[in-house]
């Protein structure tokens, strides 16, 4: 997940001279999980820095949850673009709020023809035989962290 945050001003002659702040979600309790999303990051960001957020655009790869929504509007965020439509609720308190929602045409089309490249089929679905590598992989790759973990724990004694 993505966000970043542009301030809608026009005068700039550089894309990159808009951008207030840029993130992905962020874990917090523990190294795997995505427990900040990235538009609360992303607005975290701005502030610690001293960056206005107001009448600025938010892009997100994916529609704001509920929360990040709440945050997205108290913070002055006047649109917001993703490549999913956003849920019906979402849509509705953006409207009562005067905030513009855009959502990108042809996403679905990208992505089908992706996994056509990666995987063979729109799906993006794997084969029998590319599930049991990755299985086997993420094995190997246990057993080796467990090897160097005995290792480490040996030489430390």
């Amino acid at each position: 997940m993505a966000c970043v945050l542009v301030q809608p001003d026009a005068s700039r002659k550089n894309i990159y001279d808009s951008i207030i702040s840029v993130s992905t979600n962020i874990p917090l309790y523990s190294e795997n999980d995505s427990d900040v999303h990235a538009e609360v990051v992303a607005l975290g960001k701005a502030s610690r820095k001293g960056r206005a957020t107001e009448e600025a655009t938010a892009y997100i790869t994916m529609p704001p949850c509920k929360k990040c929504f709440a945050a997205l509007v108290v913070s002055g965020i006047s649109r917001i673009v993703t490549r999913v439509a956003v849920p019906k609720q979402i849509e509705q308190a953006a409207t009562k709020n005067g905030i513009l929602v855009v959502t990108l045409d042809g996403v679905e089309q990208q992505r089908e023809r992706i996994n056509i490249l990666i995987h063979g089929n729109p799906e993006g679905k794997r084969s029998l035989e590319d599930k049991e590598e990755i299985v086997q992989r993420r094995k190997r790759r246990k057993e080796e962290r467990q090897r160097h973990k005995n290792k480490n724990e040996e030489t430390s004694t």
